[in-house]
């Protein structure tokens, strides 16, 4: 179980650190917050929507290889990676779709800019809004969204046990304890799912030679990743004496599914269907003290702009790539060791690899 978690913690810590590691990503971050609570929520959300899309997706994926149900005892420890493909359309945002409150675009700034997914070479757009100071005195300030960075897919890599227990059910977990990540933040995970045999109360198919159930699955993911965004140095602070050591930006994507399922077994090779919802939600907030350039309204520091501290500044949810999808897969068993493969047609289509342990001859 050890080296079981080992893999996972050590995956998915190469998905985030793609994420972190895109160009200056703490200091684009530190502009969104300059933007406001709203609009650097809607900002940040729009830029990184390809990622927890598609992270959502494939937690609601590998919940199954096989419709057949183990009896009671029985079980199953599987390992599954899954390449999560980002679509063409979702590697570009449009300005136009974002509830911006108080940025406007720049005259001859582009209306479309790139995503997380896009290209690093694409044209972005380029915000200003207007910093109002005492009597009619105003500053102007110029917020870039950040180029892309081709991120062409969102690797999910997931390890569960499923067990039966009584008529026609099996339980299956998933569990990640939260885990530091030393400078780079922290991670955890749990999931829960119910597979049951349905062929069971249809008294005309019960007796035919394949397997029929139904699952309904649902996963958490929660990660937090350390952030340094510092304070203009050629404005005076409000507070010298404020700390910006304690930034951080969280994640929480839950992820739900419910799925159809169909199978026939051939010897070794099982040969599987399954048809179904999924549905995910993440939760983006950045909490701590980040520095804002503001008008001086104490007199201060002589009445022009300072950098003054705004605590926790954004915090929204965000709906992922739902949506029907379609599974079609096969696991080959020899003796109690599995290997397969599935696709998953979706807006956000997943292949999918997995090798596993089956124990079903207790």
């Amino acid at each position: 179980m050890r080296k079981v978690l080992t893999v996972k913690i050590t995956l998915f810590c190469l998905v985030i650190s793609s994420l972190l590691n895109t160009a200056k990503a703490q200091n684009e971050v530190g502009e969104f917050i300059e933007a406001g609570k709203n609009d650097g929520a809607e900002l940040a959300g729009a830029y990184l929507s390809p990622f927890f899309k598609g992270l959502g997706a494939g937690l609601n994926n590998n919940w199954y290889n096989t419709a057949n149900v183990h009896k009671s005892g029985r079980f199953d420890l599987t390992i599954t990676f899954s390449p999560v493909l980002i679509p063409a359309s979702d590697k570009k945002f449009d300005v136009a779709d974002l509830n911006l409150n108080l940025l406007k675009l720049k005259a001859g700034s582009p209306t479309e800019s790139a995503t997380l997914a896009g290209n690093n070479s694409d044209k972005t757009a380029t915000f200003e809004y207007v910093i109002k100071g005492p009597g009619n005195t105003s500053d102007t300030l110029t917020i870039n969204s950040p180029k892309g960075a081709l991120v062409p897919l969102v690797p999910v890599p997931m390890a569960q046990l499923s067990i039966g227990v009584i008529k026609g059910t099996e339980i299956i977990g998933r569990f990640i304890p939260t885990t530091n990540l030393g400078n780079l933040g922290e991670i955890g995970l749990f999931g829960v799912g119910v597979k049951h045999d349905i062929k069971q109360w249809i008294p005309v198919m019960k007796e035919l030679p394949f397997d029929l159930s139904v699952l309904a699955g649902y996963t958490q993911l929660k990660s937090s990743f350390n952030l340094n965004v510092e304070p203009n140095p050629n404005l005076p602070k409000d507070n010298p004496n404020t700390s910006y050591d304690n930034q951080k930006l969280n994640l929480k994507t839950s992820s739900t599914t419910i799925n159809a399922i169909i199978s026939k077994k051939l010897a070794v090779l099982t040969v599987y269907g399954g048809v179904g919802y999924m549905g995910s939600s993440t939760n983006i907030s950045a909490t701590g003290n980040y520095p804002i350039p503001a008008y001086d309204s104490d007199g201060n520091n002589g009445g022009g702009l300072e950098t003054q501290t705004q605590v926790d500044p954004i915090d929204k949810k965000f709906s992922g790539a739902n949506g029907a999808n379609l599974t079609a897969g096969f696991r080959l068993k020899f003796l109690v060791l599995t290997i397969g493969g599935s696709y998953t047609l979706a807006k956000y289509q997943t292949p999918s690899v997995g090798l596993g342990i089956c124990v079903d001859f207790l």
